[in-house]
């Protein structure tokens, strides 16, 4: 939720908004807060989705990886740095199906305060027939000279 909104953010004028965070019925998931206003786990995830200035999303509309440069300074994949994302696809069993890397072009400056589509297109894993989970981490190499 917080991953995509971010992703977002700098495309237009935009907002989120947690409306009815605390159901009045027992409940195990998405609450912030619990009935005596203590964080719950859904507040540590929000946290560590904003934590990092420097971030992977997924866009479902292009089934493509962003990278978001919310850090102060811009973003380049170089020659003697090259950033991207990798990626991994998980069955419900946890069973790995599908791994791999997506790279910014290196002529793509990634300015403050934006995102920038990586090469490459993502596709459903033809081996996963039913629920899979996809994992994003930021991928940074520096070659030393």
């Amino acid at each position: 939720l917080m991953n995509g909104f971010v992703s977002h953010a700098f495309d237009y004028t935009t907002a989120i908004l947690l409306w009815k965070t605390q159901s009045p019925w027992p409940s195990l998931r998405g609450f912030l807060y619990d009935w005596y206003l203590e964080s719950t786990g859904s507040l540590s995830g929000t946290r560590a989705a904003l934590k990092s200035p420097i971030t992977v999303a997924f866009d479902p509309l292009l089934w493509k990886l962003r990278i978001i440069n919310r850090h102060i300074s811009p973003l380049q994949s170089t020659s003697d740095n090259v950033l991207g994302a990798k990626f991994v696809w998980f069955n419900l069993q946890g069973i790995l199906i599908l791994s791999g890397k997506m790279l910014l072009p290196q002529s793509t400056i990634v300015p403050t305060m934006t995102a920038s589509l990586l090469d490459g297109d993502m596709q459903w894993p033809k081996d996963c027939t039913d629920v899979c989970f996809l994992w994003l981490e930021v991928y940074s190499q520096k070659f030393a000279n």
